[in-house]
């Protein structure tokens, strides 16, 4: 695909999310699906069907282009992270239950590439308690099809074979570290519900 049609690609995917009915996420315990809740920190704006599975949420601040927070809760077996508009559902790479971290580190990078980010690259892949669970993080860096860098984390836990995962990505320059801090507390808070993933 050319340079201007991964551009158009991108920028449709962008805008059929920003189409989406735009609701505000308050300060208060959120749930992400049936596997775990999480403190927002900061007032969000959430894009429901901006591209994410059916149990992930689309959070942002500063819009869509500049940061979003994917929060994935219980991908199961067989299922997708993103799901862009216009994708070939067996085009799209898919979670398995017997993933590594490592796999799961390639399973974002190439869900990010099905998203339109270029020259993806994860690094610092390392143990990190999520939730009170055995879980990973890696940090993240690429650039959108307009040669935007942006940088990201990538932080989750598999749990009764189930992938939970928070995907933070914004620009390298300013939004980004603008709510950083406020998703490292978000990470921070992640509760599993009991019985559930």
């Amino acid at each position: 695909m050319t340079i201007s049609g991964r551009i158009l690609v991108f920028s449709l995917i962008m805008a059929l999310g920003a189409c989406a009915q735009i609701s505000k996420v308050e300060r208060k315990t959120a749930d992400v699906g049936d596997a775990y809740t999480v403190d927002p920190q900061i007032t969000w704006s959430e894009f429901p069907g901006s591209a994410t599975a059916s149990n992930g949420l689309s959070w942002t601040v500063d819009g869509l282009f500049l940061q979003r927070l994917d929060l994935f809760g219980g991908i199961k077996d067989g299922q997708a992270l993103l799901e862009p508009f216009g994708a070939e559902e067996e085009t799209l790479p898919t979670f398995r239950a017997d993933m590594r971290e490592s796999d799961v580190q390639g399973l974002v990078i190439d869900s990010l590439a099905q998203f339109g980010y270029l020259d993806i690259e994860a690094t610092n892949l390392r143990p990190a308690d999520i939730g009170g669970r055995r879980g990973f993080r890696f940090d993240l860096a690429m650039a959108t099809p307009g040669d935007l860098e942006m940088k990201g984390l990538a932080a989750g836990a598999i749990v009764n074979d189930e992938l939970n995962l928070v995907l933070y990505v914004g620009t390298r320059l300013h939004y980004f570290d603008a709510r950083h801090a406020a998703v490292e507390a978000l990470i921070g808070s992640i509760a599993f519900k009991s019985g559930g993933a």
